[in-house]
């Protein structure tokens, strides 16, 4: 964690995500996905890490889950106006708590920065133990629901995080292609 959290300085936290963001372009990737950041100089430190490194495009998401906050209190409004200035691609919400919630955190970081690109990568609920296994309960047809959601309000970019599935996948990417017929 960073200072005074943690013992990492900022200038350490751009240094090692330049490094990685370097090595992941000489691997030729086609962006960088900074995501599931909770603390607004974390996620800053990574972006700037990643333009010292490479010109590639730059994809951030913070995850809000708590009261409509990251863990470390960053409101969806701010992180919006603070990484959107930072000229990278895309911003978003990824992670999370529900996918109601990830909708919510994405209104609000659209209403402050209209013009900005946006992604969604919401989980696929919150786990629970059943019979020593981990089950999430947002089915794939409730995942596709609500990648027509997030599509209708102007994402750009949708997946699943935790918990999604091949067929969260596959029924989300359905139901946004047909959406767009429909347009």
């Amino acid at each position: 964690m960073l200072i005074p959290l943690g013992d990492l300085s900022i200038e350490e936290a751009t240094i090692s995500f330049a490094e990685q963001a370097s090595a992941l372009a000489a691997g030729k990737v086609d962006a960088l996905f900074i995501e599931t950041m909770s603390d607004i100089n974390e996620a800053i430190a990574a972006v700037h890490g990643a333009q010292q490194a490479t010109d590639l495009p730059i994809l951030v998401s913070m995850s809000f889950d708590t009261h409509g906050r990251t863990m470390m209190g960053v409101k969806p409004e701010e992180a919006a106006l603070r990484l959107w200035a930072l000229g990278v691609d895309v911003i978003g919400a990824n992670c999370g708590r529900s996918l109601p919630e990830n909708l919510e955190a994405v209104k609000i970081m659209k209403a402050a920065v209209p013009n900005a690109t946006f992604l969604a990568k919401p989980n696929a609920g919150l786990p629970h133990a059943e019979s020593e296994a981990s089950v999430y309960d947002v089915t794939p047809e409730i995942m596709a629901e609500y990648a027509v959601k997030f599509v209708s309000l102007g994402v750009k970019v949708f997946g699943g995080c935790c918990g999604s599935t091949p067929a969260h996948i596959k029924a989300a990417a359905a139901a946004i292609h047909a959406l767009v017929k429909q347009w």
